[in-house]
């Protein structure tokens, strides 16, 4: 069972973990540390749209291809995002990043550099998306 433990009470009895740890040490966040990386589940959020070419979220072997016919794209294998549903906005992508921002900072990973300052919380995790944007 995961216990929250204020930030202030984070210090040596924990293991020397601190909430300023070194991001480029590949365990130095403090919910990796713990074993916490988000690794087998699926996270769902709904925003402005995920840029899908973004390192963050690209997959080389499961390329993005939005559907032509429709609304829903899904791929229980590609290596970010699982499900992408466009409830008003049917062109897939995110004209203002919000999106793409919480998205990554959740789940985002780039595979060339996987100990980035950027890597989102929950590393191990994927995206079910929902795109709530209204942009034309």
């Amino acid at each position: 069972m995961f216990a929250w433990h204020p930030l202030t009470t984070l210090g040596p009895q924990d293991n020397g973990v601190s909430a300023a740890a070194d991001y480029k040490a590949p365990d130095a966040h403090f919910f990796w540390k713990a074993g916490l990386d988000g690794k087998g589940q699926v996270v769902g959020i709904g925003d402005s749209g995920i840029d899908m070419n973004s390192c963050f979220f690209r997959d080389p072997a499961i390329p993005f291809t939005p559907p032509g016919d429709g609304k829903e794209w899904i791929s229980p294998n590609h290596r970010k995002v699982v499900y992408y549903y466009g409830l008003a906005d049917t062109m897939f992508r995110d004209q203002v990043g919000h999106g793409t921002h919480t998205g990554g900072s959740i789940v985002g990973e780039d595979p060339a550099d996987p100990t980035s300052k950027a890597t989102g919380g929950a590393k191990g995790a994927k995206l079910a998306f929902v795109d709530i944007s209204m942009q034309p």
